[in-house]
This record gives C-alpha cells, structure tokens and sequence, in this order.
C-alpha cells in the first residue's frame, strides 16, 4: 500500500481517485471547491486553490506522500508537476508544464521548433491587440494565454468586436497577457496519447469535432475514430508524435488540439501534456486502444511494471461524445438521466446545472450542462444509441415549458 495524494478531485478526475482506492492505497485529496466529488475509502479532503504552491507544499511535507498525480486539469497538472519536482517524486517536470500551460511559452517553443501554427502575438492591451489584428487579418482569436477549458476564448471578426474580446481574456488571464492569433479555417481533431517510460510517446486515439454553431472554439461532439480518410489519420498521427517530441513532453498523458485545412495539413492549436478532459482520458481512450492509461499513469507514478503492447494498438471500439447545452433559461429540473444511462452502449454521462438554475448560452467549457459519452461497433450505431438517450432526457424550465435535451 502507498501513500497517494491526487491534485482535484472534480468529477474529471474520479476514476483515477477510484482506482487508487480499489487497489488499496491510501488516498489524500486537494480540491479547490466545497463541492467535490465525494469518494468512499478517501482518506482525507483538503480544500486549496491549485494555485497556491506555498500551501500544498506545506500538506506534501506533513504526510509524505508516495506519489502525487493529476490527470486531466491543467492547473492540477502544474501543481502536480511543481510538487514532483520540489519532492523528488516521479512525474512531469516543471519544465514540461510551463510548455503545456502557457499558451505564449508553447507557441514560442513551436516557433523555434518549425511546428506548424499559426501566426501569432503576444499583447497586454487593447491597442496592441488592435495593431496585431491589423498585422494578421481578420479575424482573428483572442484568448488569455494561461487559463483552461477555453475560457477567454473569443473570435474576433472586426474592430467593433475587439474591446469585449480583450476584456474577456483579461478576466481570465492570471499573468493578465492575451494571445491574438491568427484564424485558421478547417476540420477540428484531437489527439490523445501517453508518454510510455519504456518506448516513448504514443498516439492512441484521433477524433474529429463538429464544433458549436458560430462558436469556433466549443465542440458540439466528438466522434472516434475520426471522420477522416484513413491516410489523413496517419499523417495526423506522424506529425503529432514530432510535435509531442518537439516540445519535450517526457511523462503522462498528451491530448493535443489540430486544425485540419482544406489541403489537409495539420495546424496545431494546443497540445496539453495530461489527459483529455471530460472523461475523454479515462473513458474514450481505453475503449478504442485498448490501453488504460489511468491505470498506466498510477503505474509510472509508482514506479510499478506496466505492460505495454509496442505494437500498433488495436481499435478495440468506436466512440461518441457529446455535450449537453441546454436552451437559455431558468431551469427547474432536468429528467431521463438514469434512464438514458441505463441503454446498451452509454458509458457515461455527467449532467450539471447552475446552483441557481440559470442557464445562458454557453462561451466556454463551463457554460456547458454536461456530457453523454456512448461506444459501439460503427458510427452509424454510436449515432442512434445517441439519439435515443437524449430522446429520454428531458429539461424542465420554470416557466413549465418541457424540453428535450
């Protein structure tokens, strides 16, 4: 049995959290908010902002832990991270996190390294953001260059557009620095991969978004393998290996972003160094590779063998995600949940509301109501068994007017 303590212990992370407890270790967890999810067998909860290093380094030192491990936050995965290093415990470096979390430091890495991204700059401003608009074309992306789940995310269509843009990413941006980059146009696709001790980086899983109507940076769903001719996926998987290479990531999980243009050429949008969140690393990646890299990330974290097929992995399963939104509103309840949880084929849903009941339209990844992740044989199965699961969810506004999902 090992001492464990896992950095947030949010829904996102509640697998690994299990999968300690159920193998016996003894499970410390640090969550930033009062309403964490509550896991039996925990041995204790501790409230502290990710942020604040000086805390946690105070709690790492009055119970040693074994190993400290996060997977699917970025700002966990920097307090992860920076607490590995101070305690000579396995796990990513400092150096590999202010590369994953620091939109400006990787772009800058990507520059020097000949990675294929777009045109960028860095501002602090609203007429620096407008001169490098001028510089780029609109439109163009706003976005804060250290903060996660695409908050601070604008696109920018004209100069009208650019001061509620510039003060959206200052709001969310704790170095209070925006990036303004340029727009690429094309098919959106994400990568998910894991940093094997023994033979280095491997892509697992390629999907392909269908994004939000006029929101460029929110995806409606996902779907695996990706809607792409099968040798586009293999060019998509070779330049995703030299970008993970390229940026040094050495430990964990990866999950990278890409814009595919209209001559098929990948554009790299972001590439995080932990797991895809929404329960993509924990749920999604396992069913169509075959690897559970949850469990491969408590085993290097370890220290503990860990098997791993070196050849091509198998896929085992396709895979559907896709989110919840819910129409603007005050809602009252919402229904069907445990019902369409119950169809064949449904790995997980995770439905949320305001504590208030107020749902608006969504910017960011928090303005979202939560997720359905289903597997089958085909996409045409993964498709219907979607269709019947929302069929059965139903939103009920105060207003007592009844919605599907």
């Amino acid at each position: 049995m090992k001492k464990c303590l896992v950095i947030n212990a949010g829904w996102e992370q509640s697998r690994l959290i299990q999968l300690l407890v159920d193998q016996g270790h003894e499970v410390y967890c640090v969550h930033d908010q009062s309403d964490y999810s509550a896991i039996a067998g925990v041995k204790e909860y501790l409230r502290i902002d990710y942020h604040d290093l000086a805390a946690l380094s105070l709690w790492v030192e009055h119970f040693k832990p074994d190993a400290i491990l996060s997977d699917q936050c970025d700002y966990s995965y920097f307090a992860t991270a920076f607490l590995c290093d101070r305690f000579n415990l396995r796990g990513p470096s400092v150096e590999q996190a202010q590369i994953a979390t620091n939109k400006y430091l990787q772009r800058l890495k990507g520059l020097q390294a000949g990675i294929r991204q777009p045109a960028f700059k860095l501002c602090s401003t609203l007429s620096e953001a407008k001169a490098a608009a001028n510089d780029l074309k609109y439109p163009v992306i706003v976005k804060s260059i250290d903060n996660r789940g695409a908050f601070g995310v604008s696109r920018v269509t004209s100069v009208h557009e650019m001061a509620a843009a510039v003060q959206e990413a200052l709001v969310h941006a704790k170095s209070r620095l925006f990036l303004v980059e340029q727009l690429i146009s094309g098919t959106q696709v994400i990568l998910d991969g894991y940093c094997f001790q023994d033979v280095g980086h491997k892509t697992l899983a390629v999907g392909s978004k269908v994004m939000m109507a006029g929101i460029d940076h929110l995806a409606d769903d996902i779907i695996y393998p990706a809607d792409l001719a099968e040798n586009l996926i293999q060019v998509l998987i070779e330049n995703n290996q030299s970008v993970i290479e390229k940026l040094a990531y050495k430990f964990g999980m990866t999950s990278a972003e890409y814009i595919v243009d209209h001559e098929g050429q990948p554009w790299l949008i972001e590439a995080a160094n932990r797991g895809g969140g929404v329960c993509i690393a924990s749920t999604i990646v396992p069913l169509v590779s075959g690897i559970d890299v949850t469990q491969q990330l408590i085993c290097d974290a370890l220290s503990m063998e860990g098997k791993f097929n070196q050849s091509e992995p198998a896929r085992t399963a396709s895979a559907y995600l896709k989110y919840l939104v819910f129409n603007p509103g005050q809602v009252a309840s919402v229904e069907g949940i445990e019902l369409a949880a119950s169809l064949a084929g449904i790995e997980k849903i995770y439905c949320t509301i305001p504590k208030d009941g107020k749902v608006n339209a969504p910017t960011n990844a928090g303005g979202r109501q939560g997720m359905v992740i289903a597997s089958g044989r085909s996409v045409e199965e993964l498709k219907e068994t979607m269709r019947r699961a929302f069929e059965l969810i139903q939103v009920n506004y105060e207003d007592c007017v009844h919605e599907r999902a």
